[in-house]
């Protein structure tokens, strides 16, 4: 494979590593904001509705453990991605060095004389 081709997918494969890492940061932005206004929603009907704040604790207390848990869901995401990232890179540098050291080899035997 042609260092041009190799360069080439690279970046085409990378773009599209980066592009779920933006999917994803937009996911946790979208989801975070979801519950910031439903925690307020219910918090505004327990407000006129509880005779003490006992439910208004016990509701904030589920939805602190719900973004809890999705902060962690999106962790563990963001975490497989890097690894993505990572794997592709080290494997573009182990094909480039593969590539380099096949090209001299080649150039060389062209001027041997027989």
């Amino acid at each position: 494979m042609k260092l041009e081709e190799l360069e080439r997918d690279y970046r085409s494969e990378r773009r599209q590593l980066e592009a779920q890492e933006d999917e994803l940061i937009h996911f946790k932005n979208q989801g975070l904001r979801l519950m910031e206004q439903e925690e307020q929603r219910l918090h505004h009907v327990l407000k006129n509705l509880a005779l003490d704040n006992e439910p208004l604790f016990q509701a904030r207390r589920s939805y602190s453990n719900y973004q809890e848990h999705y902060q962690q869901a999106l962790q563990v995401e963001r975490r497989k991605l890097y690894q993505q990232q990572d794997e592709l890179e080290r494997s573009y540098r182990q094909k480039i060095r593969r590539n380099t050291i096949k090209t001299p080899n080649v150039n060389r035997s062209l001027f041997r004389i027989s």
